[in-house]
């Protein structure tokens, strides 16, 4: 399995913890599986995907800034393609 930290430019507090990085790991077929899944809207089932592989909830990868999110996105994209 590969993983990447990726340090947030602008961290994001969410019920009183604040994230400044995570660590992204690739997907399994499980995940892209739980993925397709979860929703047919393509940006409800890339944050569900980005959840996952970070290890967090939806709603703190929510609360990210745009360039935070493309760069996390920016490492998972290979793998889906």
């Amino acid at each position: 399995m590969k993983t990447k930290v990726i340090e947030l430019k602008d961290p994001v507090t969410v019920n009183g913890e604040t994230f400044t990085a995570f660590t992204v790991r690739s997907p399994k077929v499980k995940d892209v599986m739980a993925m397709e899944k979860f929703s047919k809207d393509e940006i409800d089932r890339g944050v569900y995907m980005m959840a996952l592989l970070c290890d967090t909830s939806m709603t703190v990868i929510g609360e990210m800034e745009t360039p935070d999110f493309m760069e996390i996105q920016r490492f998972i994209a290979p793998f889906l393609a």
